[in-house]
């Protein structure tokens, strides 16, 4: 019996280490626009990008981030990332009353991109919505590069 603890005690931390990944670079936005991060990369090993939203709307709000990753000054990779699209949700909460829905959470997108080279890169970050809800306070809609 205190085996079978001691293990599940152990599993844990390893698989949120896991999850959470080596953190590039936070990208914090609010609005929608072109931002920019310098990053360190490793070729051929992936990024992942998480999102830490926070929103508030009726329920109707869509976005995306595009994202290049420039290497020597050209892009060499590129995707298209939803922040309500994730496989992974950490401290997610959720409410939904009477037209207006509060959104928080951090969570893994389904997307990700492999740099070519090894060394500095910039990840440039353009945060669109695809609807404008007459009701829409957001808080955030960082976007972490993670390793």
């Amino acid at each position: 019996m205190l085996t079978e603890r001691a293990g599940a005690l152990l599993v844990l931390p390893v698989f949120a280490a896991g999850c959470a990944g080596k953190e590039l670079a936070r990208i914090p936005m609010t609005t929608e626009g072109t931002h920019e991060a310098a990053v360190q990369v490793t070729a051929a090993k992936p990024l992942s990008f998480w999102t830490y939203l926070d929103v508030e709307d009726d329920g109707t709000l869509q976005a995306s981030y595009d994202i290049d990753l420039v290497e020597g000054g050209a892009v060499k990779a590129r995707t298209t990332c939803n922040p309500f699209d994730v496989s992974v949700s950490v401290n997610k909460t959720e409410i939904t009353a009477f037209g207006s829905r509060t959104l928080k959470y951090d969570g893994k997108m389904k997307c990700s991109l492999v740099p070519t080279t090894t060394g500095p890169a910039t990840a440039r970050v353009t945060l669109k919505f695809a609807t404008h809800p007459k009701k829409l306070d957001v808080r955030s809609l960082t976007l972490l590069v993670k390793e």
